[in-house]
């Protein structure tokens, strides 16, 4: 039996409130608005993307990457989230491509 379906909002979500910089959220909401994503949605996404891309990376010890790798994973993490965004979408693009 599946019990998260009866499962009320209060079950599932922990309320909190955030301080957060006025030009932070203004970018949150002008992103969101063109995603129709409400404010909420949008906040949530971005953690979760942070999250896996930290985890995964953090889990990486850097005396085991090529130099090559380290120089990659340097310059990830010095992009924005809009060229993180780009990226990913080429690097789809190039592997469906290359697949096919």
């Amino acid at each position: 039996m599946c019990h998260h379906l009866f499962m009320s909002d209060e079950d599932r979500y922990r309320r909190f409130n955030l301080r957060i910089p006025k030009d932070v959220f203004a970018a949150l909401q002008v992103t969101a608005d063109a995603r129709s994503h409400s404010m909420n949605a949008e906040i949530i996404q971005r953690l979760e993307q942070s999250l896996q891309i930290n985890g995964l990376a953090s889990t990486v010890k850097t005396d085991e990457l090529s130099p090559e790798e380290s120089l990659m994973l340097g310059i990830w993490r010095a992009m924005s989230h809009d060229e993180k965004m780009a990226m990913m979408a080429f690097l789809r693009a190039f592997m469906a491509r290359s697949s096919s």
